[in-house]
């Protein structure tokens, strides 16, 4: 059972990767095409709305739905899991067109209250743009069950790859910007929330779903559902709160702050989804499995070696990336619109998001830990402590370091949940393994170190030709340095006998261990 979610998670690993790299390439496509410019911001604050409007209700519902459709497959039977899924799934699509139809007549209202620092042009323009993207929450919550069905059972790839069409889509619109403008690229991710839409219901269909119109308010299981989905649902509200305090707080900045924040989150987000969201996507049904079977020793063994596997694998990358900072920003957006004002501000805020990636690794499988036990009340709690320190530091930070201080209090409070969240999972379990998870993370802490001090000497060297050098001299150089990088701390890892790279290796070329 270890190997095969080692495999998945290898899988899964893959899969992301492929489509984060073609989100990349939209991303860039964005910075070129819009720069940090008013239109840039606009577009970024109606492309959030949808999450905003949606994810607090459909969000909740979506997440705990997996360790309930486990529960009823192995207790009731695979018909009866069927059944509670299309019961589950035409009450969402509902909500979802009602959601919908409310978001789009308040759509000013909701941009104004998401931007208090917009002009009135920018205002009019993100009010626009969000009408056109507001319609996609009505594929958003059919999406995200379908999803969290396929992964339940085994499928994980179609759910890692069908944000490659809609990135393709948009880039395309974005290329022809000249002649559909900005609309021409609200239109294409309604488009693409569409394909992947047809995508998902395809592959369910072929995996033995069959749909059913019918609707069974009554059902137990939903009943039991919402009990389950209330405290994420205050959870997610609280964090978008969070959110809006961020969005606040950069609207009254100057113009490219919004825009900075998201390009450096973007390039976070791509190092925590390729590794940690891969690996928590793969344990997440094998620890509702073992939850409903009350196999403690295995479950507390799968967290252990989650958290090992994160720390070697994520640690390296945050510590790259908080010193070439500079260096992947102006490689991967410098273009176009997006000048050297660009990247000097995503990457000081890049810089800032690096100190909390590891710790966001963590807390993805700590949060599938307690909702894999139906325990959804402890991740609110921890949750409201956690944003109401990150708001407060936010305020602190804002006025003396811009946008940066926003980078830097999500970094900080997300290290302060992760020790929170840790410290309740224990008094819940018991001990999952901490010496050893410390000792990888000694191990790991130490390769990193040197491996820092090489790649910070090799910058200083080739500063001077990166700025200078073309694309393809950039490329070569930056790739350079990254290798040697990973040679050193793959290196220094084999020296201190770390057993997850030895797992890691053993994985990829197919050995059983």
């Amino acid at each position: 059972m270890k190997n095969k979610t080692a495999m998945f998670a290898l899988l899964i690993m893959t899969a992301t990767i492929i489509s984060r790299v073609v989100g990349f390439f939209r991303e860039i496509t964005i910075g070129s095409v819009l720069g940090t410019s008013n239109v840039a911001d606009a577009y970024l604050v109606s492309l959030s709305l949808p999450s905003i409007v949606f994810t607090n209700v459909m969000g909740a519902v979506a997440t705990t739905f997996m360790p309930l459709y486990v529960k009823k497959r192995e207790l009731d039977g695979q018909k009866e899991s069927l059944r509670f899924t299309n019961n589950l799934m035409n009450v969402v699509f509902l909500i979802s067109i009602f959601l919908c139809v409310v978001a789009i007549i308040f759509a000013r209202q909701l941009t104004a209250f998401l931007a208090l620092g917009f002009d009135e042009e920018t205002l009019e323009l993100s009010t626009k743009i969000s009408r056109i993207i507001l319609t996609s929450i009505i594929f958003m919550g059919t999406n995200a069950i379908l999803t969290n069905y396929l992964r339940a059972n085994n499928r994980f790839l179609l759910g890692c790859l069908t944000g490659i069409p809609m990135s393709i889509i948009v880039i395309v619109s974005l290329l022809l910007y000249d002649k559909f403008g900005i609309m021409g690229v609200a239109y294409a991710n309604l488009i693409g929330m569409l394909i992947q839409t047809i995508l998902l219901c395809t592959q369910s269909i072929f995996t033995g779903f069959r749909f059913d119109a019918g609707i069974d308010l009554k059902d137990s299981a939903m009943r039991e559902i919402l009990i389950l989905a209330m405290p994420v649902f205050i959870g997610t509200s609280v964090g978008q709160i969070n959110a809006l305090v961020d969005r606040m707080m950069a609207s009254g900045l100057p113009h490219g702050s919004i825009s900075a924040l998201n390009f450096a989150n973007k390039l976070n987000n791509f190092i925590f989804a390729i590794m940690a969201a891969s690996i928590s996507m793969a344990i997440y049904p094998l620890l509702s499995k073992l939850s409903v079977n009350k196999d403690k020793g295995a479950y507390k063994d799968v967290i252990s070696k989650s958290f090992s596997a994160i720390t070697v694998l994520m640690l390296p990358v945050a510590v790259a990336a908080c010193i070439l900072n500079e260096f992947t920003v102006r490689l991967l957006f410098e273009r176009g619109a997006f000048d050297g004002r660009s990247t000097i501000l995503t990457a000081s805020a890049l810089f800032y998001y690096s100190f909390g990636t590891l710790f966001m690794g963590y807390n993805t499988i700590l949060d599938s830990a307690f909702y894999s036990m139906q325990d959804t009340k402890t991740p609110l709690k921890n949750g409201m402590v956690c944003i109401s320190l990150n708001i407060c530091l936010i305020l602190i930070l804002v006025p003396h370091m811009a946008h940066n201080g926003i980078a830097l209090a999500t970094s900080i409070s997300t290290i302060v949940a992760n020790l929170l969240l840790t410290w309740l999972l224990r008094k819940k379990i018991g001990a999952i393994g901490g010496r050893k998870i410390l000792i990888t993370v000694m191990k790991a802490g130490i390769a990193c170190a040197f491996m820092g001090i090489v790649i910070k000497v090799l910058q200083m060297h080739f500063e001077a030709y990166f700025n200078t050098g073309t694309l393809l001299s950039r490329s070569f150089i930056f790739c350079g340095i990254s290798l040697v990088g990973l040679i050193v701390y793959g290196a220094l890892l084999c020296i201190l006998k770390t057993e997850e790279l030895k797992w890691f290796i053993g994985l990829v070329t197919l050995r059983k261990r």
